[in-house]
């Protein structure tokens, strides 16, 4: 498992010129995804981005809300996960982050919006929606 993290880790860093990567706060990579919350976002609706690593969102981009289960599509971001997927994102989201093992990923993604979005903030000890929830990719 450490191997694939070093990998993905290795990957995201062969991008590191992308502007996309200087505009955004990285919270981790589970299975084929990075999640990530934008910096300065001129929205009004809290919400954190995930993409496929391989490409860097060329494939896959979605965005999902922060305050409820729900997707935040947008031009360009209006992928939706499967079922194993949304089950990979809330056991991520659950889980200690490699960061900050004294805090999940889900409460590292919450202060990091705050940190990046300072005109839009979320309660600080807000509790994850049930994204299992969210709308299902058709299969």
């Amino acid at each position: 498992m450490e191997l694939i993290q070093s990998m993905k880790y290795d990957l995201l860093n062969q991008f590191s010129d992308d502007t996309a990567f200087h505009e955004m706060a990285q919270i981790g990579v589970f299975d084929a995804y990075v999640v990530w919350v934008g910096t300065d976002d001129e929205g009004i609706v809290p919400h954190f981005h995930v993409w496929d690593a391989d490409t860097a969102g060329e494939v896959f981009h979605t965005c999902i809300q922060l305050e409820k289960a729900a997707y935040f599509h947008h031009t360009g971001k209006e992928d939706a996960f499967d079922s194993n997927s949304i089950e990979a994102l809330c056991r991520f989201l659950r889980s200690p982050s490699v960061d900050e093992p004294e805090k999940t990923n889900w409460q590292v993604l919450v202060i990091e919006w705050n940190r990046n979005n300072p005109t839009r903030k979320v309660e600080k000890d807000s509790q994850m929606p049930d994204y299992q929830l969210l709308e299902k990719k058709m299969q």
